[in-house]
């Protein structure tokens, strides 16, 4: 169990020292003014630690001077906590009362010396307290000392949770009602339902109506004028936007033509002077293109006859070349065929042969040196017969070499004829070639300069200037965009910096209004409610106290009068007063000098007449607030017309730089399809100029290869010639190397005949010489060996001595000729890259030349095309000149020219095209106009002008709508009317939703009040007490629940259309909307002092009370319930449910925990139903505090506590009964 044991005040509130137990019922008794509502409300602190809710008057010191007069003034709060003790010490720290937690039971030396001086210092009381007793830091807030006591958890640091006698994190509750049920003495509908209320916040829980009052007048008449602008036809098509975007759209096309007629005349004016300045220059520039052109004609002339001149010569010198090379090739293959090598290695043998026979006839005269007549005789005639070979023989090969040498010159002269042909051949066909090659050079050159044409054509745009000029025209409309638009923005930020400066000064008169008014509403509102509490007075002064004192009791002004309360005692026809007997000018037994207080005492007259004050007071307010708004509304139109003027001529050149704007796009979207036009044409032209120029590719080429195989034909015909010149060449040298090898062959027959009969002879003188010589004993074997070699040595020597001279000419032939192939052959090579590189040269040359030649004939056609185009131009301006004359008022001569590099007869049609239109657009803007204008009176709501005469007031007019629309200020409208209806309804459905929320827990709060009594009633007269809410009965909150409902079930479809709702829903809803905001405004204004709507206004609480057999039915007030003790007993009872509901939601962690109640009036009870009532509050755990006069019911009470007063007006508490429980 815990709860709260005794308070102990020391130096508080005038009590020097006292010790309270409540750890029971109390009863506290003393007369008027000794403390006892000192004492309970230092009691009442304890829970709600709130100084501003304790019922202390304004008039009257506040809680900390009163309770806490001196440094050591301290209230202390013991609280029992299961089976110990600890206490709370409140004192006053830096001016307002703090507290600290000390861990222990409440000890008198803690705070107190033996002689009774009070400890003041902190450093002083610790010193008393017992080491390891926990003291804790000051608590200097007041939520976190409730946080503490009540177990907050989530708010209170460990260290303080031990000192909780609940745990609960809304426990606000049950400090709210134990401090609502002290503050309060009526019991009856209202003060429950405020009970109730007040304890489940602090906040007042209302509807500020007085903001709705001002919020919802006078707005049907814009509804309508805004309305036109979502109004559709049977189509589902908003005419007034559809004819205002035509009305835009026809003053934009106006502005946008005339300036792009200012544009062209200058663009005129400067391409008419460019192209004068230019013509001169362009015949210049014309002729010199000319001149080029021919002097690139004659080089390319020089070029081709230089080149067929170099290659001549060139040719010439490698036929010379290959002539040469073939004939070292025909000696070579001739003495290939002729075995040169067999001949060389055996000539080169001679010596060798030479000495074999030496060497063979000294070995022969050796064998016959004994028998050498026989030898010498056959010598001789041997050596005759062979001197007649070798005679024969010399005189054979003398013939054969003299035949070789005739068949040698033979050959050399047929070569001879052969190269003297083959040169002819040559020169024949360099002759013949020379021609085809100039056709073929020039078919070369031609075709070249076509592919080097058609490769031109191909990479290049034909009309690259043209396109470039497009490009640059683009890039300066981009930037004079980006400039514009620069330019535009800043227009635009001096406009809303002019506007937000207006409506700064706006707002800032309108919020100096709305103080004014605000405070004179309040004031009004203030003097409403004085009114009103003096029609109550007023309304009460029949068998009132005052009337009553006024007959019957002369001079009471001046006793009575100064002491009693105006309204709720002089005013109250419920006291029942009578004369006394006593005629002393005591006060309840007490003499008080009365003579020092001042007091005047207001008569019915003087009520009247403060209230015909206020009234007028009201009424002056009511011509202020008048006056004020007609002053605030004169300020802000002098405003608007101040910052009028600059901000349209802000918007004049705003609506400038758009129309600016839209010709730039409109002129860069022109240039792109010139760009794509070109781009078109070039495709287009440049597919025809490579069909063309690929046809004449194709005949060129056609017309080479014919060349070509010309020149093949004429070289074939020259390598036919050639063969056949080779042919007959070799075949004379057949025909001659036959008759030659014939004649040698005939030549060697004979010579062979003669030899082989000589060789007979030499023979049969060898086998006579052999058999003379056997007979004498030579071995003549050996010697016929011999003789044998020395023949075969000997024939060896005369083919050395027969070829000597062939071989000589080979070496001729191999040192002198062989050398010189290689010398010709490199010759040929470097002949064949000169023409190879004579040939690249002339091709480089020629294509060089060529491209020049066909870029002079591209500029010459451009130069021309370009003449033509400038000559025409500058004439049909001057026939524009003077065809529009007497039309315009165009002063030529002081326009200022602006660049432009479009052709002159191009802009000059621009502006003939743009003249036009201007005169078509400036009539459909008048009939747009008119046409729209139709839809709205004179005093329409957006200020349009309706009369309109000149071209300058429709231009003004449609300046001021395009504003409109550019500045969405239909939806600035449409927003106010969302604000007055949309936002309203919201509001209203929120605050009635957040107002209406309470209702369950209200409910809530009744069922457990109803299920308490049911629970735990004692036995009694009080049988039962019910407690019903029911619904309103209040018009304008059954209105506002109605607008409620509304606002939920049409969330989607109200104000503006969105994705959950259709046109046709969006319509019917905001009909709807405006119908019971109408019914709002006529409510409010049926009740123009009421100014807030509170929560119990929102529900009706009935009791239904049956004491004995006495049912009083449901009824919302309790009073002639019974007896006055009845009704008293009654509402004690009700408020200790009330307590015991809020007290049973906190935690019971820490089981059953004890509070108290501070009630008074128990005195009128009965012993027994005070007797009950106690029980009835006990049983809950509820402790009963109350004070009255004199004692009663000692017995039923734990503690009586009697509080008087000593001499120094001290108060003095004394027990006088302790009764045990």
């Amino acid at each position: 169990m815990r709860y709260l044991n005794k308070i102990v005040f020391i130096n508080s509130a005038h009590i020097p020292y006292a010790e309270v137990k409540v750890d029971g019922n109390v009863h506290f008794v003393g007369t008027q003014g000794v403390g006892k509502s000192t004492v309970l409300r230092a009691l009442l602190f304890f829970y709600n630690a709130d100084k501003l809710k304790l019922g202390i008057p304004r008039e009257k010191q506040s809680f900390d001077a009163f309770y806490f007069p001196y440094p050591n003034s301290y209230i202390i709060y013991e609280v029992i906590r299961d089976a110990n003790a600890y206490f709370i010490l409140a004192f006053k720290h830096r001016g307002r009362v703090a507290f600290r937690f000390i861990d222990c039971a409440y000890r008198r030396e803690i705070l107190m010396s033996e002689q009774g001086e009070v400890y003041s210092e902190w450093m002083h009381i610790q010193q008393k307290i017992d080491k390891g007793v926990h003291t804790s830091r000051i608590i200097d807030r007041y939520e976190e000392y409730r946080d503490i006591i009540f177990g907050n958890r989530h708010e209170v640091q460990p260290e303080f949770r031990k000192y909780a006698i609940a745990e609960s994190n809304k426990y606000q509750n049950i400090p709210r009602t134990i401090q609502n049920v002290f503050l309060n003495t009526k019991l009856d509908a209202e003060f429950i339902k405020n009970t109730m209320i007040s304890s489940m916040t602090d906040d007042e829980i209302s509807i500020d109506l007085a903001y709705y009052r001002s919020q919802v007048s006078a707005f049907e008449q814009e509804y309508n004028d805004v309305h036109l602008w979502y109004k559709t036809d049977k189509h589902g098509v908003v005419t007034v936007r559809r004819d205002a975007d035509k009305v835009e759209k026809a003053y934009r096309n106006l502005l946008l033509i005339t300036a792009k007629i200012k544009e062209l005349i200058s663009e005129l004016v400067y391409t008419y002077q460019r192209d004068e300045q230019r013509l001169p220059s362009l015949h210049q520039e014309l002729g010199k293109l000319k001149e080029e052109f021919e002097r690139i004609n004659r080089l390319i002339s020089e070029e081709s006859g230089k080149y067929n001149k170099q290659k001549d010569g060139k040719n010439r010198e490698l036929g010379a070349v290959d002539a040469r090379l073939k004939e070292i090739a025909d000696k070579r293959k001739f003495y290939q065929q002729s075995d040169i090598s067999s001949v060389v290695s055996r000539i080169e043998k001679e010596d060798f042969v030479k000495n074999e026979i030496e060497n063979k006839k000294r070995y022969k005269e050796e064998l016959t040196l004994q028998h050498k007549s026989i030898t010498d005789k056959y010598a001789a005639l041997t050596e005759k017969l062979q001197l007649e070979l070798r005679t024969i023989e010399a005189t054979c090969n003398e013939k054969k070499n003299l035949l070789q040498e005739v068949y040698n010159r033979e050959v050399a002269r047929i070569a001879q004829q052969k190269e003297e042909r083959n040169k002819e051949i040559y020169a024949h066909f360099d002759v013949e070639s020379q021609t085809v090659d100039e056709k073929i050079q020039a078919a070369n050159t031609d075709l070249t300069a076509a592919k080097s044409k058609r490769l031109i054509y191909q990479n290049t745009h034909l009309y690259a200037n043209e396109l470039e000029q497009c490009k640059n025209k683009i890039d300066q409309l981009h930037e004079q965009h980006r400039k514009t638009e620069i330019e535009k923005e800043q227009n635009r930020s001096k406009i809303n910096e002019l506007r937000h400066e207006a409506e700064a000064e706006r707002q800032k008169i309108e919020q100096e209004l709305q103080a004014q008014l605000k405070d004179l509403e309040q004031k009004n509102e203030k003097l409403a409610q004085q009114i009103a509490k003096l029609d109550e007075l007023l309304a009460q002064y029949k068998g009132s106290f005052y009337e009553w004192l006024s007959t019957h009791k002369q001079g009471w002004q001046q006793t009575i009068g100064k002491v009693v309360d105006e309204q709720h005692v002089l005013y109250n026809n419920q006291l029942h007063p009578q004369l006394s007997s006593q005629h002393n000018a005591s006060l309840f037994g007490v003499d008080v000098d009365l003579s020092h207080i001042e007091r005047e005492l207001r008569t019915p007259d003087d009520l009247k007449a403060e209230k015909q004050d206020a009234e007028q007071e009201i009424e002056d307010n009511k011509k202020r607030i008048y006056e004020c708004t007609t002053a605030n509304q004169e300020n802000i139109q002098q405003i608007e017309n101040r910052y009028a003027k600059q901000i349209r001529e802000l918007r004049m050149a705003h609506q400038t730089l758009e129309a600016n704007l839209l010709q730039t796009a409109q002129q860069i979207k022109v240039e792109q399809v010139k760009m794509q036009d070109w781009d078109k044409r070039n495709e287009e032209e440049k597919q025809k100029r490579l069909e063309n120029i690929d046809l004449q590719i194709s005949k060129q080429q056609e017309q080479l290869s014919t060349f070509q195989q010309e020149k093949e034909k004429l070289r074939n015909k020259r390598n036919r010639e050639l063969k056949a010149c080779e042919q007959e060449s070799a075949s004379a040298n057949n025909a001659k190397r036959r008759e030659t090898d014939s004649k040698i062959e005939m030549l060697l027959q004979e010579t062979q005949e003669k030899t082989t009969a000589i060789n007979n002879q030499i023979n049969q003188l060898k086998i006579q010489e052999s058999n003379e010589l056997a007979g004498q004993g030579v071995n003549t074997t050996a010697l016929q060996q011999i003789k044998d070699k020395l023949i075969a040595l000997q024939k060896e020597l005369d083919f050395i001595n027969n070829n000597r001279k062939r071989y000589f000419e080979y070496l001729l032939f191999k040192e002198e000729w062989l050398p010189e192939e290689d010398k010709k052959k490199e010759e040929k090579r470097k002949l064949e890259n000169e023409l190879a590189l004579l040939d690249e040269k002339f091709r480089l040359r020629s294509s060089r030349l060529g491209q020049q030649k066909l870029q002079f004939e591209t500029d010459i056609r451009q130069k021309e095309a370009e003449q033509n185009q400038l000559e025409k131009g500058l004439t049909a301006v001057d026939n524009f000149k003077l065809s529009i004359e007497n039309k315009t008022s165009i002063e030529w001569t002081t326009v200022k020219p602006k660049a432009s590099t479009d052709p002159t007869e191009q802009v000059l049609q621009l502006l003939k095209d743009s003249l036009f239109d201007k005169l078509g657009k400036a009539d459909a803007l008048k009939q747009n106009v008119d046409r729209f204008k139709s839809y709205f009176s004179t005093k329409n709501t957006f200020a349009f002008k309706t009369q309109l005469n000149t071209d300058d007031d429709y231009m003004a007019f449609a300046q001021n709508l395009c504003d409109f629309i550019d500045h969405d200020k239909i939806e600035e409208y449409s927003r106010r009317l969302s604000d007055r209806y949309g936002d309203i309804l919201q509001r209203i459905s929120k605050e009635v939703g957040s107002i209406n929320s309470y209702a369950s827990e209200i409910g809530k709060i009744i069922n457990d009040i109803n299920a308490d009594f049911h629970e735990r009633n004692f036995a009694g007269v009080i049988k039962e007490i019910v407690l019903r809410s029911q619904p309103s009965s209040d018009r304008l909150m059954i209105l506002l629940n109605d607008m409620k409902t509304f606002n939920d079930e049409h969330s989607y479809d109200i104000g503006e259309l969105n994705l959950f709702s259709s046109v046709q829903q969006r319509d019917d809803t905001n009909r709807e909307v405006t119908k019971r905001l109408f019914d709002f405004m006529v409510c409010l204004n049926e009740n123009p002092n009421r100014s807030r709507l509170v929560l119990s206004d929102t529900f009706k609480l009935q009791f239904r009370i049956k004491e004995n057999d006495n049912d009083t039915g449901w009824i919302e007030k309790i009073s002639n319930v019974g007896s006055d003790g009845t009704d008293i007993l009654v509402k004690a009872m009700v408020n200790i449910m009330l307590i015991n509901v809020f007290k049973e939601k906190v935690s019971r962690k820490f089981g059953d925990f004890t509070l108290h109640c501070m009630m008074d009036e128990i005195g009128k009870l009965h012993p027994n139903n005070v007797r009950g009532i106690l029980k009835f509050a006990n049983v809950r755990n509820i402790y009963l505090v109350n004070s009255s006069p004199i004692s009663y019911a000692v017995s039923d009470y734990k503690y009586t506590y009697l509080l008087t007063k000593d001499h120094k007006s001290n108060t003095l508490v004394k027990a006088l009964i302790t009764m045990k429980v």
